[in-house]
């Protein structure tokens, strides 16, 4: 199960970018602004990578992040973010590629190493070379494990941004007309990321008690509830329900025997 440190950096990182492309949907008068607008996002969903080499079941994957566009089966741009759960992200990258036909054109992992190294973000995209058969496929990483925060928690490469082509969130046969917009997330703004979602971590899993964050220090007696008293309240609810109908049932048969007497009175009269 992942930290919550990894889950509060993703949270995080995920709205930077959406803080971005809404900028770009706010700022812009052309076509980029629709496009940046529609551009959707999630948290901890599956994706089936069906594009593989053999007649196998599709690969499941569940993504940490992943950036959707209306239409396409397969999210452009996916993110990974590695904590403690031991994920290759090299290999997730070239599974996402490859086995989506190079659908999705962008995968960003984000090692999040607390623990006496620097955390570090990579960048891969796919890469088409011709060949007499047609078009090879590969795995090319842009970036490679760049630093972006030290184990003590400053900022490297603070002159470094990661920057994602709008067009990247979408397939090549969606984005093709899409006019050229960037964005560009400072290295400074994912070591704050990183810094805030430690400290979620520490506020909710701390080391010493005192380290806790507004916590009810006053003691507290703890009552649950006994099998017994839950029994009761299910008689007394079965109990409830009985009564109503039975009141419901005598309701009725009031009503059907005087209905029988006025029936018979009507007779009498004539």
């Amino acid at each position: 199960m992942p930290s919550p440190s990894h889950d509060y950096f993703a949270t995080y990182f995920r709205d930077e970018i959406c803080k971005e492309l809404n900028k770009i949907a706010s700022s812009r008068s052309d076509e980029a602004k629709p496009f940046a607008g529609n551009v959707i996002s999630a948290l901890g969903s599956r994706v089936f990578l069906a594009e593989t080499d053999d007649e196998n079941d599709p690969i499941k994957r569940e993504l940490d992040i992943q950036f959707h566009y209306p239409g396409a089966r397969y999210p452009g741009i996916v993110v990974e973010v590695y904590s403690q759960d031991g994920k290759d992200l090299r290999r997730l990258a070239q599974d996402y590629i490859l086995y989506s036909n190079g659908d999705i054109k962008l995968v960003i992992g984000i090692d999040l190493s607390y623990r006496g190294k620097p955390s570090t973000v990579s960048l891969w995209r796919p890469k088409f070379t011709e060949s007499e058969d047609g078009l090879d496929l590969e795995t090319f990483e842009h970036v490679h494990e760049m630093p972006f925060r030290s184990s003590d928690g400053d900022v490297l490469n603070p002159d470094q941004s990661l920057t994602i082509d709008i067009r990247e969130f979408a397939t090549d046969e969606l984005s093709e007309t899409w006019p050229t917009a960037t964005i560009n997330i400072p290295f400074s703004r994912l070591a704050q990321n990183a810094q805030d979602a430690q400290q979620r971590q520490k506020e909710q899993e701390p080391l010493r008690p005192d380290d806790s964050v507004k916590s009810r220090r006053r003691p507290i007696r703890k009552r649950r509830w006994s099998s017994s008293s839950v029994e009761e309240l299910r008689s007394e609810d079965e109990a409830k329900y009985s009564n109503k109908e039975d009141s419901v049932a005598w309701k009725y048969h009031v009503s059907d025997t005087d209905y029988e007497m006025v029936r018979l009175n009507a007779i009498l009269i004539r």
